[in-house]
Parts: C-alpha cells; sequence; structure tokens
C-alpha cells in the first residue's frame, strides 16, 4: 500500500463540530436523526454526551453474559461512536460509560434527556467534492 500524507487531506478536508441540545424527555435516535437531516450530514462521530439521563438502555457484557438494561436517572461518563444516516435510518453505536453501582460499558440502544443534555457530533467535509465524511 502506498504511503499518503496527512497534508494532502488537510487542504481538502474541514473538521467541523454540530451540538444537539436536547429538551427534558426528548429521544435520542429522533434528535440525533433530525439533526442530521437537518444539517445534510450522512455520517458522524459522537465525541460527548453532557447532563444526565433521564431514562436508557443499555446492551453490555457482565461475567461473560450478554446482558441488557433499562435505567433511570443516569450520568454518563464517557461516549464515543459513529453514526450513519441511509435511506431514511440511522445505523451505527454509541459505546457509553455510565456508573451505576459499579461502572458498566455498553452500547446504548435508546435514551430519554434529563435537564439540560447535549450531544456533541463531529464530521468533516470534503471542500471539492462537498462531501460530508466522518
Amino acid at each position: 500500500m502506498p504511503h499518503i500524507d496527512s497534508v494532502v487531506l488537510n487542504d481538502r478536508v474541514k473538521q467541523k463540530t454540530l451540538r444537539i441540545l436536547l429538551d427534558q424527555g426528548e429521544g435520542y435516535t429522533k434528535a440525533i436523526a433530525k439533526a442530521m437531516q437537518d444539517n445534510k450530514i450522512t455520517h458522524a462521530k459522537v465525541r460527548e454526551i453532557n447532563g444526565p439521563l433521564k431514562e436508557l438502555f443499555v446492551n453490555y457484557f457482565e461475567n461473560a453474559k450478554f446482558k441488557s438494561k433499562k435505567m433511570w436517572d443516569q450520568e454518563i461518563f464517557h461516549a464515543t461512536g459513529n453514526i450513519r444516516q441511509s435511506f431514511g435510518d440511522l445505523y451505527g453505536n454509541i459505546h457509553i460509560t455510565i456508573k451505576e453501582r459499579h461502572p458498566i460499558s455498553g452500547t446504548l440502544v435508546n435514551a430519554l434527556a434529563g435537564a439540560n443534555n447535549e450531544i456533541v457530533l463531529s464530521f468533516a467535509a470534503d471542500q471539492k467534492t462537498k462531501e460530508w465524511v466522518a
């Protein structure tokens, strides 16, 4: 594989940030899908989730067993993931770490926002083609 210098990409791709402010009780997947559609973004990376979650459903592994759990009033310590919007649907995953009795790391299935909730997405635009890329 040939070596490609990253400077070539820096001239053409500009990194952008989208902050999505959610109302209390608003659903995460609908809010992300609407924000991406409104801003014509097809690929994005989740950088942060700030604020408490009123209700969430998470899939995770514990002691080599797959578990799903519905929780209420939780704070997210770390969030990362990739999201793609295609054919009118949202695809991808958001990995989160939350603290209950002990920290749980897993995949966020869905959530309802608590007070002062914010999702931070990053994306980039190719300046020549004007296509959004993650």
